[in-house]
């Protein structure tokens, strides 16, 4: 059977829409990091996902689940939204939006995000990200990802 996979670009968020239309497999798998099933674009799970552009882009990080992920990144900030909708640290000061492609970490799901699309400069829940949840990986807002009211990490990868 052939295949053919389309991405936006070259960009980390472009090869992350090479997986576009891929089935979402929990605890994507491989005997070796070459023959894990997102490698083959067979499907991933969310952690899977966010990999597999980054080692696309010409990393060595191996595939692990979303916490496994810290050890890959540099944490950057984490908060939880406030009823505005707005994330705020410990101390209740807005958390800046990174870049595009940096991810935010939620307890047990990963996504990266790709457009601050909400209160301009400041991370929030109509900002958007792409991840894989239960279906073909999407870019959808924080709100509606089902992980819009948990407590967040926002993570950078190691050069």
């Amino acid at each position: 059977m052939h295949r053919v996979s389309l991405r936006r670009d070259d960009s980390y968020l472009g090869w992350l829409t090479e997986l576009y239309g891929q089935p979402y497999i929990w605890a994507s798998a491989g005997s070796n990091a070459r023959t894990h099933q997102s490698e083959r674009l067979e499907g991933s799970d969310c952690a899977d996902f966010v990999t597999y552009g980054w080692r696309r882009l010409g990393h060595d990080v191996p595939y692990t689940w979303s916490e496994g992920l810290k050890q890959y990144t540099t944490r950057l900030g984490s908060g939880a939204a406030r009823e505005d909708g707005v994330y705020v640290d410990a101390r209740g000061r807005p958390i800046p939006f990174p870049k595009a492609g940096d991810l935010i970490l939620f307890t047990r799901h990963v996504g990266a995000l790709t457009v601050d699309r909400g209160v301009p400069g400041v991370l929030d829940l109509d900002d958007l990200m792409m991840h894989a949840l239960f279906q073909s990986p999407a870019e959808e807002t924080i709100r509606i990802s089902g992980y819009g009211g948990t407590p967040i990490e926002v993570l950078r990868w190691k050069r």
